[in-house]
């Protein structure tokens, strides 16, 4: 009933406990940044039907799409193809408990950063059967900084130049089990980096 995704997030006004919804997003690509909204969820075809883009930032407080609470988003690819200093797929910010499955995150092209995903400031998102890629310079595939995600079944990689991450936590207590994370061709590369942080690790590669 919609051109756009974000079109059709701002037609739901009444969301709450008790006025839950789904947006279905059908095969196609949908070049937009989309701010999810507490009690919606998004669902795509699959991860090689659906894709949304965008493109960087000039502040690492933003992403192609940024989570909420009390929501999920699921099969689809997230993308951010850069063209400025940060490019980042998904972002999380605050107490924001948002779910993230079957989810492809990419994000490259950025001058200093390039994030899969970023969970910052108190975020607990849970991250299930995601992929999560960064190319290019100051590479992290998934960057939990301050933050306390699930993640169960997540692949991570990064590759670029200068220090590039896998994962990294930074005062985190992520818990994760069934993670793969690898990172190459940095001057610096790490797999998992944890500063001043106390994660929970099962199962992880």
């Amino acid at each position: 009933n919609y051109s756009t995704i974000t079109n059709a997030l701002n037609s739901i006004t009444d969301n709450d406990a008790s006025h839950t919804y789904l947006i279905y997003v059908a095969p196609g690509v949908y070049t937009e940044q989309v701010t999810m909204k507490p009690y919606v969820d998004i669902e795509g075809a699959g991860e090689n039907a659906t894709r949304i883009t965008y493109t960087g930032f000039t502040s690492i407080l933003h992403g192609t799409v940024t989570g909420s609470d009390h929501s999920e988003l699921r099969l689809l690819t997230v993308e951010n193809t850069g063209g400025n200093t940060h490019a980042i797929a998904i972002y999380t910010n605050g107490t924001t408990s948002a779910k993230f499955t079957h989810i492809t995150a990419s994000a490259y092209g950025g001058s200093q950063h390039n994030m899969g995903i970023e969970n910052l400031n108190g975020s607990s998102a849970n991250l299930t059967d995601v992929v999560a890629i960064a190319n290019g310079a100051g590479c992290k595939g998934i960057s939990n900084d301050t933050s306390s995600p699930i993640m169960v079944h997540v692949t991570v990689s990064a590759s670029g130049s200068g220090q590039t991450y896998g994962i990294a936590n930074y005062l985190s207590a992520a818990k994760m089990i069934n993670v793969t994370a690898s990172a190459t061709s940095g001057t610096n590369n790490t797999g998992i980096g944890n500063n001043d942080s106390n994660p929970s690790m099962e199962g992880v590669i």
